[in-house]
Parts: C-alpha cells; sequence; structure tokens
C-alpha cells in the first residue's frame, strides 16, 4: 500500500509557509475530459424537462389516464406529483450542468484557436495518434506540442480557476 501511494502522483504540496496548495491541472483535463458528455447531457436534460411538462399538463387535463405499475393503477395525483419531483431535480441538475458548460466554453474561447486544438485532440476528442496527428496539422516537432500542450492546459486551467499550480 505504501508503495502505492508513492507511485502516485499528487495533486497537492506544502508551500514555503507550511500551506496546503492545490494542483488544478488534473481538474481541468477531467473538465476537458466530460466536455461533450456534458453537453449531450444538457440537450438531453432539457429534452426531458420538455417531455415531463407535456405529460404535466396532458395530466391536467385529463389526456392521460391512470398508468399501471406493477399490477396496480396509480392515481393521477401520484403521476403529478412524480413528475413534479423530478422535474425539480432535472431543472437543478440542468442549472448545474449548464452552469458548467457556460465555464468551460468560456475559458476555452480565452485560448488560441492553436491551444484550443491542442486541447480538442488531447482531451475532448481525445484522437488516436493525437501527438502524430498534432505534429502533422501544425507543422510542429514532437516537443513542441507537449511544450504547447503543457502552456494550453495552463492557460485553459488559470481561466477556469484563477490559479493553476504549485
Amino acid at each position: 500500500m505504501e508503495e502505492y501511494m508513492k507511485s502516485r502522483k499528487s495533486i497537492t504540496n506544502i508551500d514555503d509557509t507550511g500551506g496546503i496548495v492545490l494542483d488544478y491541472r488534473p481538474f481541468s483535463k477531467q473538465k476537458l475530459y466530460e466536455y461533450n458528455g456534458l453537453k449531450c447531457a444538457v440537450k438531453n436534460i432539457s429534452e426531458r424537462i420538455q417531455e415531463l411538462k407535456l405529460m404535466q399538463t396532458a395530466l391536467s387535463k385529463g389526456i392521460i389516464r391512470e398508468r399501471v405499475q406493477g399490477g396496480k393503477a396509480s392515481s393521477g395525483e401520484d403521476q403529478k406529483l412524480s413528475i413534479i419531483c423530478e422535474l425539480d431535480r432535472l431543472q437543478t441538475i440542468l442549472k448545474i450542468r449548464s452552469s458548467d458548460l457556460r465555464r468551460i466554453d468560456r475559458a476555452l474561447n480565452s485560448l488560441t484557436k492553436e491551444q484550443q486544438t491542442i486541447l480538442r485532440y488531447f482531451y475532448i476528442d481525445a484522437y488516436d495518434n493525437h501527438i502524430e496527428r498534432l505534429m502533422q496539422d501544425l507543422c510542429m516537432e514532437r516537443r513542441t506540442v507537449y511544450y504547447k500542450h503543457d502552456a494550453a492546459l495552463r492557460d485553459f486551467t488559470i481561466a477556469m480557476y484563477g490559479v493553476c499550480d504549485f
């Protein structure tokens, strides 16, 4: 176990004053990896909310009758409460995820086109052979790709969190 802990990269460090300093780059990488899924989730949650609102209206107008669940008919009131609870939960999730997506978009838009391309190849689209593709597409050597990747990730992290690392 001790060997495992030594092999793990720490996201924290101790500064000169003895305080703990957090490395935000792993958080940035995770946000970039999740970016496409987050965009899809926001769309899907929005559609589900609209669907629930339609169901709510249909129940109120009597268009939808009692439904059978597990051999028992559930009352219209139970269905209405169920819809209200799910709507409330999904609207909260949508606000959080939409806000997260806007922050990521803002941080990405603060970067140069080259930096956006590098982060897209590394994390967002996670291309196979992304280093070689970047070397070819941006006419760079491998070392330059890594150098520019580090700079792009640093700039993105600063745009997202206001700090980068220790």
